[in-house]
């Protein structure tokens, strides 16, 4: 009888014994994604608080660019770029010097046509602030801007607020509707490499890598289904890991690289859209095109 118990207790244990094998992994997994997330709020925590992002550099917001391959006599492409601190020049000593004026000086050696770009952009703006306030008030002139291309640069600040994906989607497909009503091509170009800015911390970055890859599936559905290109940089081979990327903030990159972010984004753009296509088209009269009132500017 006694023998029979023993037998019976060992049959019990060797039974219960991969359940709690079971229990104690999925224990060590619970309480490494705490770890995890205590972490990444430590270390979003410090960032908030040490990392002094680099200010918006002054100079005009718009001028015009003519590459030596082009003629100067031709008709401009006119490019308006809206969105955050990418587009407004964060981390260079002037606005020539940032990513819209030297992409229109590649978009400009690839169409043999001079380009009028402009922006609209400020550090911190999210898709919503791209809706409401930068392609908004678009609609309102009279009479209505018709450019040859417009560029909508953000995602990143969405990411930082932790706005969900399906928001993030929403506002980006109003945006895209918005710009299609002024121009005959609406690029969309995908937040930065925020899992690469030296300035944050590991476990941040390997969530902010998560985060990106998300926002960039959702964006590419987006500008699929409302006829708008998108950009996708979120792991282009950029230099992000060398140190010369990046500004005195290590947050933007500065002049040379937003340069190699300028020639990865033209060519992009070139192939989808085809010079051809982005050569300017003959505009309906009373159609603005701002060529009289550009200032000459960006890299030569």
């Amino acid at each position: 009888m006694v023998k029979s118990t023993q037998e019976s207790t060992r049959k019990n244990e060797h039974h219960d014994a991969p359940k709690n094998t079971q229990g104690r992994r999925a224990t060590s997994q619970r309480r490494r994604g705490l770890f995890h997330t205590l972490a990444i709020g430590a270390e979003a925590g410090w960032a908030k608080k040490h990392v002094k992002l680099a200010h918006e550099p002054e100079g005009d917001r718009f001028g015009t660019v003519c590459a030596p391959e082009a003629d100067p006599g031709a008709t401009p492409v006119t490019m308006l770029a809206v969105g955050d601190s990418m587009v407004a020049g964060c981390g260079t000593s002037h606005q020539s010097k940032g990513l819209i004026p030297q992409e229109a000086y590649f978009l400009s050696k690839e169409t043999k046509h001079p380009v009028q770009w402009r922006t609209d952009a400020k550090l911190g703006a999210t898709i919503r602030r791209v809706k409401y306030r930068q392609l908004a008030k678009l609609d309102g002139q009279n009479p209505s801007p018709l450019y040859d291309i417009i560029t909508i640069c953000a995602g990143s600040n969405d990411i930082m607020a932790r706005r969900k994906p399906s928001d993030w989607g929403e506002g980006l497909a109003d945006a895209i509707d918005i710009a299609k009503r002024h121009a005959r091509a609406v690029d969309v170009m995908s937040c930065g490499q925020l899992y690469t800015i030296p300035s944050l911390g590991k476990a941040l970055r390997e969530e902010l890598e998560r985060q990106c890859d998300a926002q960039a599936e959702v964006s590419l559905d987006v500008c699929t289904r409302h006829g708008a290109h998108y950009i996708n940089l979120v792991h282009e081979e950029l230099g992000c890991d060398h140190s010369w990327f990046w500004c005195g903030d290590q947050f933007h990159p500065n002049a040379e690289g937003y340069e190699r972010l300028a020639r990865v984004r033209g060519d992009d753009g070139t192939r989808a859209h085809g010079p051809d296509s982005v050569r300017p088209a003959a505009r309906p009269p009373g159609v603005r095109t701002r060529r009289q009132t550009c200032a000459r500017g960006g890299r030569r």
